[in-house]
C-alpha cells in the first residue's frame, strides 16, 4: 500500500481552479493579493505553443490510484447564462460561476468548471472547449478544455473579449484592437483598424468579420482586414455584441436589439426594428436549426431577410433561453422565482426535465430507494421527485438543518430551532418542539422516527422517543455537530475542540481523543460515520479519526484541509469533504479510500460550498449544498 504523500503544504491551487465557494466581498479582500501571485505566476510561465498547452501547476495532483470521478448536478445548481448548440445535438451552457455544463437531453452535466468568472465561450465538442475568463486582476484571458484539464491559451498572448469558431481546427477570438486565428496547428494574429473586436464570427476560412467598438463592420479578405460600414451606417453609434448567423447570411445585434444582416455581399440596416426596438426584456438572439430566432418578453420570432415572423411554440413564462435542432424540437430554461427549469417541447407540450432552487441545503440522507436533502424555509429535495417541495411545517420561516432516514422510506428533520418534522410518505407530520432553550440542530441518527439522537449548538446531546424530548448532555460554550450509531449499543456524537460523546447501550460518556493534532481544535468541523460498532471514522479538524479497541485515535492528517464531512458505503470506500486551509477561501478538497489508499478526487464543481454527503451506493455518492446545490458524484 502506498502512503499518503502530503502535497497540500506546498501545491499551488491553480490545477483546480481558483475559489470554488461564493463568499462575500467582505470575506474575499484578505485572498486578493495572494490569488493575483498565484494567477500571474501561472500565466507568466506557461508554454505558449497552441491552444491544448498545459501551464505548469506544480506539483502534479496526487491521485494516488482513484480514477476520476464524474461530476453530475442532479439539480441545476448554476443560471446558464448563454448556450452553443451543435449539429451533433448536444447543448452547451456557460455560466458566471465558471462552468461550462453539457445538456444531454434529460440533465446538466458539470462539462468543465473553469473556477473564474466566464464572460464568453465556445464549443465544438466535449473534448474541445474554449471560454474567456475573468482572472482575479480583472483581465480576460481564452482557456482551453481538452476532457480532462484547462489551461490558458499561451498563443493567443492578448486579452480577449470574445470567441467564435465553425470547427475544431477553425477558432477565432477578438481582442483589444486585434483578432487572433487558430488554423488547427497555430495561432495568427492580425490588428484591425479599431480599438477592440467586441464581437467575431466565422463560418469557415474565407468567412471571418469583426465588430468594432462603435459599429464597424470588418471583413477579412485575402490576410487583410476591410471595414464594411462606419458607424454613421447604423445612423447612431452601437455597439455590436454578438453576431449570429447560417453560413453567410450573418445578424448583428447589440445586448438587446437587432441593427443589421449581412446577405448578398452586403451589410444592410434592419428596416423593421422588430418588437425588440429599443427595449431589453429577455432578449435572445440564436440559431435554431437552419432558423435565426429571437427569444423577446416570450415569444419567439424568426428573422429571414431582415423579415420578422412570429412563431407559436407556445413558450410558458419567464423564459430566458432557447434552443434546438429545429422550431419543432425546442428546449427552454424558464426562470421561476426561486427556481429555473429546464425544459422540452414534446408533441406540443412543455414538460418539465430539471429545477434549481436558489436556498441553501444543509444536510442529506438516504430515505428508501432515495435520498432527500432538506434546507432553508423548510425546502425539501427528493430524489423521487422532479423538483424541490415546501415541506409541510408549523413555520413559514423554518430552517431545516438535519435530516436522517430509513429504508422504510420514513425520516425525520429538525430546524434552527428544535422544531422536528416526520416524513411518512409524501407528508410531514409536526413533532413535539425541543424544548429547553432555542437550539441549532446539527445532526440526526436513530434507529426509526420514534427513537433518535439529535446533538446541536450550544454542546447539547438529545433523545427524542416516544414522544417526548430528554436531554442527556450538556457541553456549555462547545457545538455538536454530528452524531452516528450502530443498533440499539453503540453511538457516536462529536463536537468542536475535540468533543467526543460514546454511549456503550447504558450511558453516555465523554471519551479522549489519542494523538490529535493540536491544529484539529477550536471551531471546526466535525463529523461521525461507520460500518458497524468495530469499523467507525470521524473527522474532526484536520484529522480523521478511528475508533480501535475502545479507543478514538487519530489516524490520519490532513494539515492544510478543515475537514467537515465523512461519508462511506463500506470500509473500503470512504468520502471525504473538506476545505483548503491555504488557498482561497471556498477551495473544496475531495479525498476517497478504496481499502488500500486515501487519494484526492479531482474537483470540478460550481462556486458554492458544500455543506453534507452521503452514500447511495459503491462508488456513488450525493453532495449537497448552497444555491440549490445537489450534485452526484460517481467513483470510478
Amino acid at each position: 500500500m502506498r502512503s499518503l504523500v502530503f502535497w497540500k503544504f506546498a501545491r499551488p491551487r491553480i490545477w483546480n481552479g481558483l475559489s470554488l465557494r461564493s463568499r462575500s466581498t467582505t470575506r474575499r479582500l484578505h485572498w486578493v493579493l495572494p490569488a493575483l501571485c498565484l494567477f500571474a505566476a501561472a500565466c507568466t510561465e506557461a508554454d505558449r505553443t497552441g491552444p491544448t498547452s498545459t501551464g505548469p501547476s506544480g506539483p502534479d495532483p496526487v491521485t494516488l490510484g482513484v480514477a476520476d470521478g464524474i461530476w453530475t448536478v442532479e439539480s441545476d445548481a448554476h443560471e446558464p447564462r448563454s448556450v452553443v448548440f451543435l449539429d451533433s445535438g448536444d447543448a452547451y451552457f456557460g455560466t458566471a460561476e465558471g462552468t461550462v455544463q453539457k445538456f444531454d437531453g434529460d440533465h446538466l452535466v458539470v462539462s468543465a468548471m473553469l473556477g473564474v468568472e466566464l464572460t464568453d465561450f465556445w464549443a465544438a465538442g466535449p473534448d474541445d472547449i474554449y471560454a474567456i475568463g475573468e482572472a482575479p486582476n480583472f483581465r480576460k484571458w481564452l482557456y482551453h478544455f481538452d476532457g480532462s484539464d484547462w489551461s490558458r491559451v499561451r498563443g493567443v498572448d492578448h486579452e480577449a473579449f470574445t470567441v467564435h469558431g465553425s470547427s475544431s481546427s477553425h477558432v477565432v477570438v477578438g481582442g483589444p484592437g486585434v483578432v487572433s486565428i487558430f488554423d488547427g496547428n497555430k495561432w495568427s494574429s492580425s490588428k484591425i483598424p479599431a480599438d477592440a473586436a467586441r464581437a467575431v464570427y466565422t463560418a469557415g476560412n474565407d468567412f471571418v468579420i469583426a465588430a468594432g467598438p462603435r459599429g464597424e463592420m470588418f471583413h477579412l479578405v485575402e490576410g487583410e482586414w476591410k471595414q464594411r460600414t462606419t458607424a454613421s451606417f447604423w445612423k447612431v453609434q452601437t455597439n455590436i455584441s454578438r453576431f449570429v448567423g447560417r453560413g453567410t447570411e450573418v445578424y448583428a445585434a447589440t445586448s438587446y436589439r437587432v441593427r443589421g444582416y449581412f446577405a448578398g455581399g452586403e451589410w444592410q440596416l434592419l428596416e423593421d426594428p422588430g418588437p425588440t426596438d429599443g427595449r431589453y426584456s429577455g432578449f435572445q438572439l440564436t440559431r435554431v436549426g437552419d432558423e435565426c430566432v429571437v427569444l423577446f418578453e416570450n415569444d419567439l420570432y424568426t428573422i429571414e431577410n431582415g423579415t420578422w415572423e412570429e412563431v407559436n411554440v407556445g413558450l410558458p413564462d419567464d423564459v430566458e433561453l432557447v434552443w434546438g435542432s429545429s422550431l419543432d424540437e425546442l428546449h427552454a430554461l424558464q426562470a421561476d422565482s426561486p427556481s429555473h427549469r429546464l425544459l422540452r417541447r414534446d408533441g406540443g407540450m412543455w414538460t418539465s426535465l430539471v429545477a434549481r432552487h436558489s436556498l441553501a441545503y444543509k444536510s442529506v440522507c438516504t430515505a428508501g430507494d432515495g435520498y432527500l436533502a432538506v434546507g432553508a424555509w423548510g425546502i425539501e429535495f427528493d430524489s423521487r421527485r422532479s423538483r424541490p417541495n415546501r415541506a409541510r411545517r408549523q413555520r413559514s420561516d423554518l430552517f431545516l438543518t438535519a435530516v436522517t432516514g430509513w429504508e422504510d422510506g420514513s425520516s425525520i428533520a429538525m430546524s434552527s430551532e428544535g422544531g422536528a418534522l416526520s416524513k411518512q410518505g409524501d407528508d410531514w407530520v409536526a413533532l413535539p418542539v425541543q424544548p429547553h432553550g432555542d437550539p441549532r440542530v446539527e445532526s440526526i441518527w436513530g434507529t426509526s422516527s420514534s427513537s433518535f439522537y439529535a446533538v446541536s449548538w450550544p454542546g447539547e446531546l438529545w433523545r427524542y422517543r416516544d414522544g417526548s424530548w430528554s436531554r442527556l448532555f450538556n457541553l456549555p460554550r462547545r457545538t455538536m455537530q454530528g452524531v452516528w450509531g450502530y443498533g440499539d449499543d453503540f453511538a457516536v456524537a462529536v463536537g468542536d475542540y475535540h468533543q467526543i460523546l460514546l454511549y456503550d447501550g447504558a450511558d453516555w460518556d465523554p471519551v479522549d481523543l489519542v494523538n490529535g493534532t493540536a491544529a484539529s481544535g477550536g471551531f471546526r468541523g466535525a463529523d461521525v460515520w461507520g460500518v458497524d460498532a468495530a469499523n467507525c471514522w470521524a473527522v474532526m479538524g484536520t484529522d480523521l479519526v478511528r475508533y480501535v479497541d475502545g479507543e478514538f485515535r487519530a489516524e490520519l492528517a490532513f494539515p492544510d484541509v478543515d475537514l467537515h464531512a465523512i461519508c462511506g458505503s463500506s470500509s473500503d470506500d470512504i468520502l471525504l469533504i473538506g476545505y483548503d486551509k491555504s488557498g482561497l477561501p471556498g477551495d473544496l478538497d475531495v479525498f476517497h479510500f478504496d481499502g488500500e489508499t486515501w487519494g484526492e478526487v479531482p474537483v470540478a464543481l460550481p462556486k458554492v460550498s458544500i455543506s453534507d454527503a452521503v452514500a447511495t451506493g459503491k462508488g456513488r455518492f450525493i453532495l449537497v449544498g448552497e444555491a440549490g446545490t445537489v450534485l452526484r458524484l460517481d467513483i470510478q
